[in-house]
């Protein structure tokens, strides 16, 4: 009897895990799936966590409230403390949950809008 207990507390445990990991996979897409709105961030640190790619850490501001994230750096990307790139958040949230974009790095003198941009901005493209 313990051994049917045991597996059906591991199977339980799975189950969960599994959940879980679909709403957050379904919630990100979800969110990037919503209208963006554009702002500038800059690259605060990187590091390299144990398993996986390195991560940059990056601010960013919006209607005058600051924000941190990090982002994963994918083979070739090679951001350095200090650079700007663009950030993209859902025009919903109010500058929570962005995302740096690191195939779009910005020259020092682009300042954005205390709200952001609804599109990118052409110097960008």
């Amino acid at each position: 009897m313990t051994t049917r207990t045991s597996l059906a507390k591991k199977w339980l445990f799975a189950s969960i895990l599994i959940i879980i990991a679909s709403v957050i996979i379904l919630y990100k897409g979800w969110l990037k799936k919503m209208p963006q709105d554009y702002t500038v961030g800059e690259v605060t640190e990187i590091y390299h966590p144990g398993k996986g790619n390195k991560q940059a850490v990056f601010i960013y501001k919006v209607k005058g409230n600051a924000f941190e994230n990090q982002v994963s750096i994918q083979e070739g990307q090679k951001p350095e403390v200090g650079e700007k790139y663009i950030v993209q958040f859902p025009e919903k949230f109010n500058g929570k949950h962005g995302l740096m974009r690191l195939d779009l790095p910005v020259g020092g003198d682009l300042v954005p809008p205390k709200d952001g941009w609804t599109e990118l901005p052409t110097s960008v493209l």
